[in-house]
């Protein structure tokens, strides 16, 4: 049945719409000429995207790194995001620690694009800011994935949910919300941004995608970042699609470079996965002109007091992948 909001009360955990837009209205008073772009959904919540660089330096000599977050059922990729615009913007982690990146450098080597939360109208259905498979093996799917009445089992069961669905010709069950992973864009329209998406992300309504279009068209990207949480893991992993060329060994040297980090880290690395070369990993190359598309996807930790004892790590190896590529291409 439908749950009530469990709130952490944690200042450095940032994974619901109300936190994130709370803290980037903070964020903009520090930094008032930072670019934010913010779309707009049909159920009137924002998702943004913060543009961090040094504008003293021209744009026509950096790289541009783009990162996006397009699930509401994914917050420790939201909280990780959250925590390394802080260190770029403040110089500090939302914790109050000095950051140990060399924030001078990137930002004159680098324009840096984050969007922290792409799906706040999924998020905002969600009845924990910390998501585990685990805190329930029925009731759980049934949050993300979604649940017909009279069934015991989660939506579409073992098929995958659909990218897209229309809610009047499904008869949900009405003590669980729509699945977390959808974002409504219409009074019965719901998309989940990421799988299915249309191959070209012009034919994409949803927020993440929305903003993505804004920003590479605005922007020369060389490398896009996917942010995910995978909530049977208790480990992290990559998702790098096949692809040729420059393309394929950029991609691959990017993968590389947080792996070593992650390790160094003390992470459990399980394995890098040749990922088809579909869904939304397919429309943000062929939109942003090929650049390489790395999915990072951090595990929920096992049994769900364990994963509120170690949502930190969950956040953190999210925060040292985006560290990762932001060394990389900084030359750092």
């Amino acid at each position: 049945m439908k749950r009530t909001l469990e709130r952490l009360h944690d200042p450095t955990w940032l994974v619901l719409p109300d936190d994130v837009n709370r803290q980037i209205e903070a964020w903009r008073r520090v930094r008032p000429a930072m670019p934010v772009d913010t779309i707009t959904g049909f159920t009137g919540l924002d998702a943004h995207a913060l543009t961090v660089t040094d504008s003293s330096v021209p744009d026509s000599s950096k790289k541009v790194l783009l990162f996006v977050q397009p699930h509401g059922h994914e917050p420790a990729q939201t909280a990780g995001a959250m925590d390394v615009l802080s260190e770029l913007i403040t110089g500090r982690s939302l914790d109050g620690r000095r950051t140990r990146l060399d924030v001078s450098t990137l930002l004159q080597e680098l324009i840096v694009i984050i969007n922290p939360l792409g799906n706040p109208d999924g998020r905002s259905r969600t009845p924990w800011e910390v998501f585990d498979y685990n805190v329930d093996m029925i009731e759980g799917p049934y949050y993300w994935s979604g649940k017909l009445r009279g069934q015991d089992y989660e939506w579409m069961l073992p098929a995958f949910p659909p990218g897209h669905f229309n809610r009047s010709e499904h008869d949900f069950d009405p003590d669980y919300p729509i699945a977390l992973r959808y974002e409504q864009i219409s009074e019965d329209e719901f998309w989940d941004p990421w799988h299915e998406s249309p191959a070209d992300l012009r034919d994409n309504p949803t927020s993440a995608a929305r903003l993505a279009r804004t920003l590479i068209d605005r922007h020369a990207v060389d490398a896009v970042i996917d942010l995910h949480q995978q909530m049977q893991l208790d480990n992290v992993r990559l998702w790098v699609a096949q692809y040729q060329g420059a393309a394929q060994e950029r991609a691959d040297r990017i993968s590389q470079r947080i792996e070593d980090d992650w390790a160094r880290a003390g992470f459990h690395v399980s394995w890098r996965l040749r990922h088809r070369y579909e869904h939304l990993i397919k429309a943000l190359f062929e939109y942003s002109g090929h650049a390489p598309v790395v999915t990072v996807e951090v595990g929920c930790g096992v049994g769900y007091r364990n994963a509120i004892m170690h949502r930190k790590v969950q956040g953190e190896a999210c925060a040292s992948a985006i560290r990762s590529v932001l060394n990389l291409h900084a030359g750092l």
